[in-house]
């Protein structure tokens, strides 16, 4: 006999308990149980059509859970927002679900199970890992420059929405209290290099590039004066030698009129602006690294 339990007061989902269908659970029959057109995007989950947005597969996918699984890893990292690499904030990436240590661990086509002590926090009505404990279990799965563009946004967020509350020392503290062992030396690493006041995960790749040259740090996201006052706020700014780089996405394009304006003014006050794209970061790296070395180290 098959229980059937609705995932809202007014289902768009039902998660299915036993074996067969049981007409009439909550107001819902064994035909339209079984009808083709319900959605079913894990086993024993069943979604009405035009309901199945990633959200509302975690939230039908929750109400079978045990009352104490979190969502984690990088569905977590999703739910919090967190920058991640393409192939991992797809929609059809595997669902992280984390229990505590010695429960059962949580199986299915679509879903990774862990096993370990999590503090749970509450996303949108599901339960999560918490900020820090999300980029901690990162460690694991994404490669030291998603680790660091994580960690940037990490510090940048807040519970009570100040930016800044979040330090590295924070993030430490969390691995330690963690106890975590896959992607040690990872996050160690990692650890090192977030920074707050980064913008967005190319200007934290952006960054590490210049690390790994060898290059002086930059100030991030820094006001620059002139005599009229203030000119503009950039990305990247190496005050005491004049040099200042912006990292330009797809979206300049169609801005170039304000961008000149807004490069002539910061060169009238004798700064060099190195304007950067993703080409630049990519095939074009080493004619990059070349200009930055010969402006700011030679």
């Amino acid at each position: 006999m098959l229980a059937c339990r609705a995932a809202s007061s007014s289902p768009t989902s039902w998660v299915l308990r036993s074996a067969r269908p049981r007409p009439g659970a909550v107001g819902v029959t064994r035909k339209q149980l079984r009808r083709p057109a319900l959605v079913i995007p894990f086993r024993g989950v069943r979604l009405l059509p035009g309901h199945e947005s990633w959200e509302e597969r975690l939230l039908a996918l929750s109400r079978g859970l045990r009352a104490d699984a979190v969502f984690s890893h990088t569905t977590a990292a999703r739910l919090w927002r967190l920058p991640l690499p393409q192939r991992l904030a797809r929609d059809d990436a595997p669902i992280h679900v984390t229990v505590p240590s010695g429960a059962p661990q949580p199986r299915g086509a679509a879903v990774t199970g862990h096993r370990a002590d999590r503090e749970p926090d509450a996303l949108r009505g599901l339960a999560v890992t918490t900020l820090l404990d999300t980029w901690c279990d990162l460690a694991a799965l994404l490669t030291r420059d998603d680790l660091v563009a994580a960690g940037d946004a990490v510090l940048n967020r807040a519970p009570d929405g100040d930016a800044g509350s979040y330090t590295a020392h924070d993030l430490r503290t969390a691995w330690d209290r963690l106890a975590a062992r896959r992607g040690a030396a990872r996050m160690h690493e990692a650890v090192e290099l977030v920074r707050p006041g980064s913008a967005s995960p190319r200007e934290s790749l952006a960054r590490l590039r210049f690390h790994d040259w060898g290059l002086p740090e930059p100030e991030l996201n820094a006001d620059l004066f002139g005599p009229i006052g203030w000119i503009a706020c950039l990305d990247f700014l190496w005050r005491s030698r004049g040099v200042a780089g912006e990292y330009h996405g797809e979206h300049h394009g169609r801005q170039w009129r304000e961008d000149y304006r807004r490069q002539a003014m910061i060169t009238d006050v004798g700064c060099t602006l190195v304007v950067m794209t993703s080409y630049d970061l990519g095939p074009g790296a080493d004619d990059l690294r070349r200009r930055l070395t010969r402006l700011l180290l030679d």
